[in-house]
Formats: structure tokens, C-alpha cells, sequence
């Protein structure tokens, strides 16, 4: 998915993850997409510098902390809703990709994939190109350092 970044707060980081002994920590951020806009932490690719361009083209990956709902549905019409109240995200799209051992799912949704494991939705009543309609909350951004 390729995104801008409209703001930024340094101070307020999360731990994401570790690397060995090194802490990956993701930053606050406004950002906007070709089509919607929402607030994520945002995880630089360069992990020395915390140097972040406004209004410049970033190609980052998803991940999400937690699933709140999701059900198959019959609306065919792929869409991102950012809920700024509890800065949660309403998806709709198709299941792209199912695992042989039906533990991770990939929902597509114009040029970005979430992935969902079977801790999170039961994927065995799925099947390729399943609409379907779900809710997400804590989005983080990975930085994929292509341009």
C-alpha cells in the first residue's frame, strides 16, 4: 500500500517489536491513502533514523492488533472506513489467499492485503473471493523502504 504521512508525534511510540536486542518501536501518525485517510503507528524502515518526510510516498506493509468483528456479506464493493472515535477501521474486500492448514487468511482491498490468523476468525467456514466485512483496531504501518 503506498502512503503519505500528514503528521507525526515522535514522542508518542509504541513497542512493536523486538530484533535481537534492538526494540522496533512504531511512531503515531496521520496519513492518507489514494482512498481514505486514517491514524496508525508507523514503523520506519531504517530503524537509526527517525528522519520522516512529510507528503512523501511510502510503501508499507499492515498489521493490526486486534479483530472486534467480522462476517461474510453479500456487498460486493471493496472499502476502508476509518472511525476516528476509536481509531478503528471497518474493512470490506475479498479473501485472496487461504493457507493449506486454514490458519492465515489474506482480505485484499484495492492495492492492500490484511492478514488475519484463525486466532482471530474462524477460517474454515471461508473460501477464495468470500466478501467479507470486518473491524480492526491498533493498525501499524511497516515501512517497506522501497522508495
Amino acid at each position: 500500500m503506498i502512503i503519505q504521512i500528514v503528521d507525526i508525534n515522535l514522542n508518542r511510540k509504541k513497542l512493536i517489536s523486538h530484533l535481537g536486542t534492538k526494540l522496533i518501536h512504531g511512531y503515531w501518525m496521520r496519513f492518507k491513502h489514494s482512498d481514505f485517510e486514517g491514524t496508525a503507528y508507523f514503523v520506519p524502515s531504517n530503524m537509526e533514523s527517525e528522519e520522516i518526510i512529510f507528503n512523501k510516498d511510502y510503501s508499507v506493509e499492515t498489521s493490526h492488533e486486534k479483530t472486534l468483528t467480522y462476517f461474510k456479506t453479500e456487498n460486493t464493493t471493496p472499502n476502508i472506513e476509518y472511525n476516528s472515535k476509536d481509531e478503528s477501521y471497518y474493512l470490506r474486500g475479498k479473501m485472496s489467499f487461504i493457507s493449506d492448514d486454514n490458519e492465515i487468511v489474506v482480505l485484499n482491498i484495492w492495492d492492500i492485503d490484511f492478514t488475519f490468523d484463525s486466532d482471530e476468525i474462524d477460517i474454515k467456514e471461508l473460501e477464495i473471493n468470500d466478501e467479507i466485512e470486518i473491524e480492526i483496531k491498533d493498525l501499524t504501518l511497516w515501512d517497506e523502504g522501497i522508495f
